[in-house]
């Protein structure tokens, strides 16, 4: 049986305060006299005495109960996952209630690295809770005093928010908004308690996870992760973008998606279009990837566009930090997925454009590992300017042009609460070491 704490206090809260008003009503305590009394004086003082001690006591008891009122919280994040780790807790089957202890690696995980510890125990319960989705019961308990020094809700909600921004591959957690598992807090005998109430992934969801995994498995297979850290990016970055095209009919449908997870990008959009997103999926899934190879990463949300606006309007844009040797820099793969097929260009035509270098190299790279500066106003290049000739003559036509992207969101927007959190914690891109001088 859950017991809900707050209604509890709330009664004997009630019950406290109908006993001081019946104390004050009386002249003696839970009974009248009979008869008018010999000793007045004397009654009279055992009487004040006694109402005095009483209301004193309830006084005690209302100040104790609405204590334990305003030290309970509640909270709201969910999470979901699979099961891919050994989890943090040991588990006592008997109360179906598990005691925290550290289990996973996070030390490439940028949110996690910004919390304190309180905090991070937060944070791992969430994780781990999302991995162990399908294990054992619908209702769970987790011990921890990490809550000592967190009073406020609505800190807790962030650091699941900064959990799920840490782990693209929780792509589900993007279509429910987080109701999958809902959660609240309790205080008992001493120790806090998170209890969670979980939904299980459907048979379908399950094998959506496991074709996820697998497709990410043969993607990695074909990277050389015994290179450095830089080579391995690029690498990542490269064939991303021959996977992957630009998803116009989610764009169209102004909904959530698949398209906007690293499950579109690795499956396919939930529409039909396989390895189909837009600019949220393509980021998703080269942090995800790059975070299979050991490389820290995270995704910046803010407006972009071009200086004439006749390629690309601006709007609401997602791309990434990557970190290399310590120095964050911005990359932006859905920029530089070239996509020829909307130039209307013959099949002989596209094989030109491919091999035309420096030029084809240029308009594929030049959103790649740019400082935050360089990105606030990235310049035209005319030298990069590729032209191809056609039954009418040539054509030609410059991918490097003028173009900017700002970690700017509007919060009076809905949804872009989270986002502005988030950028708030975002570190400034100033490396050059592994930039490529475009």
């Amino acid at each position: 049986m859950i017991i809900n704490y707050r209604i509890i206090y709330g009664i004997l809260g009630i019950l406290l305060i109908i006993g001081l008003i019946d104390t004050a009503r009386t002249r003696r305590p839970f009974m009248r006299p009979t008869k008018r009394p010999t000793n007045i004086r004397k009654m009279k003082r055992k009487r004040n005495h006694g109402a005095v001690i009483f209301g004193v006591v309830m006084l005690v008891c209302l100040g104790g109960a609405f204590f334990f009122w305003n030290y309970h919280s509640e909270s709201s994040p969910g999470i979901s996952f699979t099961d891919i780790a050994e989890g943090l807790f040991n588990s006592d089957s008997s109360d179906n209630t598990s005691t925290y202890t550290s289990a996973h690696d996070f030390s490439n995980c940028y949110f996690y690295s910004q919390l304190d510890g309180p905090e991070k125990e937060i944070y791992e319960i969430y994780y781990d809770i999302a991995l162990h989705l399908n294990d054992g019961d619908n209702i769970k308990l987790v011990k921890t005093n990490a809550l000592k020094s967190i009073r406020d809700t609505e800190q807790i909600a962030w650091i699941y928010y900064e959990m799920l921004e840490d782990h693209p591959e929780f792509f589900l957690l993007k279509m429910d908004n987080g109701a999958r598992i809902r959660s609240s807090v309790q205080l008992a005998l001493g120790m806090h308690q998170f209890r969670f109430y979980i939904d299980p992934y459907s048979p379908a969801e399950m094998t959506m996870i496991r074709n996820f995994e697998l497709a990410a498995d043969s993607f990695m297979d074909q990277i050389d992760q015994e290179q450095p850290d830089a080579d391995v990016e690029l690498q990542i970055h490269d064939k991303l973008i021959n996977l992957v095209s630009y998803d116009y009919d989610a764009l169209a449908t102004n909904e959530m998606t698949l398209a906007h997870t690293a499950y579109g990008a690795m499956c396919d959009d939930g529409l039909g279009n396989r390895h189909s997103v837009v600019c949220e999926g393509y980021a998703c899934a080269f942090q995800y990837l790059l975070a299979r190879a050991g490389i820290c990463s995270t995704m910046v949300s803010g407006i972009a566009g071009t200086a004439d606006r006749k390629n690309a309007g601006e709007g609401p844009h997602a791309w990434n930090l990557v970190r290399l040797d310590d120095e964050w820099y911005e990359t932006d793969s859905c920029w530089d997925d070239l996509d020829l097929n909307r130039l209307d260009l013959k099949p002989e035509q596209v094989v030109v454009v491919e091999n035309t270098e420096p030029q084809y190299f240029a308009a594929r790279h030049y959103y790649y590992n740019r400082t935050t500066e360089e990105m606030k106003n990235i310049p035209t290049q005319d030298k990069y300017k590729i032209k191809i000739r056609t039954s009418n003559g040539s054509l030609s036509f410059n991918p490097c042009r003028q173009a900017y992207h700002i970690r700017k969101m509007d919060p009076s927007e809905w949804g872009y609460e989270t986002f502005c959190y988030i950028n708030e914690l975002l570190p400034e891109a100033t490396g050059t070491k592994y930039s490529l001088g475009l």
